[in-house]
């Protein structure tokens, strides 16, 4: 770590979160509070996948924080993406971001890209494997990925876990989504107050 950390970062009294692979996100700028900070994928258009997004999934992993870009290259990516990022134990992510190299049962050489690597609260790192509900729980795909994360260093992640939208409950589903629409939002008053503290 060669920086200094925000007094008021709401993850300021964590130093360990920012010695991780994902830091918190920065702060938002007061004097441009909406001002987005794309995604790291600075993707020009998305994927050729049948069933890509035709927008990326834009939110606030923090009321305080920026507002951040997310390229999604499924609806079921998006979905998957809007719930961990509401999740209370969730610091940031970044999509499409580790590689992880591994020999399959062939022993041919292979590498995946996961979808998510996640930084909780905890300061352990979650990689996650998007897939549709079927997939998601076929017991040869859950295999495949568990031999994966046994190839996979803990320099890299501490677990690897696959999601579907259908792990999240209907309700939590609901949560996610109000969550996010008043985290787009800004409350001048009170980010105002909190610059005037941060001041003195």
């Amino acid at each position: 770590m060669n920086f200094e950390i925000p007094s008021e970062h709401p993850y300021a009294n964590q130093p360990e979160l920012w010695d991780c692979t994902i830091q918190p996100p920065p702060l938002a700028d007061l004097d441009d509070p909406h001002r987005l900070s794309r995604s790291h994928l600075q993707k020009i258009e998305l994927g050729k996948s049948s069933g890509s997004c035709k927008v990326a999934f834009v939110t606030r992993l923090h009321r305080s924080t920026v507002l951040q870009e997310f390229w999604c290259a499924s609806y079921e990516e998006s979905q998957v993406y809007l719930n961990l990022a509401a999740h209370p134990d969730t610091v940031n992510f970044k999509e499409q971001l580790t590689r992880i190299d591994y020999v399959d049962d062939s022993g041919k050489d292979r590498h995946t890209i996961m979808d998510a690597h996640l930084l909780l609260r905890n300061s352990e790192e979650v990689l996650v494997s998007v897939k549709y509900d079927e997939k998601a729980r076929r017991p040869s795909y859950l295999e495949e990925i568990r031999k994966i994360a046994e190839q996979c260093s803990t320099e890299i992640a501490d677990r690897i876990v696959v999601a579907s939208r259908y792990h999240f409950h209907p309700v939590y589903r609901e949560c996610a989504r109000l969550i996010h629409l008043a985290r787009r939002g800004w409350d001048e008053v009170d980010h105002t107050r909190k610059r005037r503290r941060s001041a003195k």
